[in-house]
């Protein structure tokens, strides 16, 4: 939740932002990123860039939720 709403997100979102909480005050690196998110599937380094972003979005702007 954000400001009491429901955030929506989609399970790699999700999945983002609970490999970041867990890893709160730690960098965590694209590479770490990509290991443990992205194991089987397109590794593009834009991939991390957009699901960051759009995260980025959701987390940090009141209007983004529902």
């Amino acid at each position: 939740k954000r400001d009491g709403a429901e955030l929506r997100l989609t399970r790699k979102e999700y999945e983002l932002l609970e490999l970041l909480a867990r890893n709160a005050g730690r960098i965590v690196t694209r590479t770490t990123l990509m290991d443990t998110l992205w194991q089987d599937e397109d590794r593009n380094e834009n991939t991390i860039s957009f699901h960051v972003a759009s995260l980025r979005k959701k987390v940090d702007s009141p209007a983004e939720c529902g």
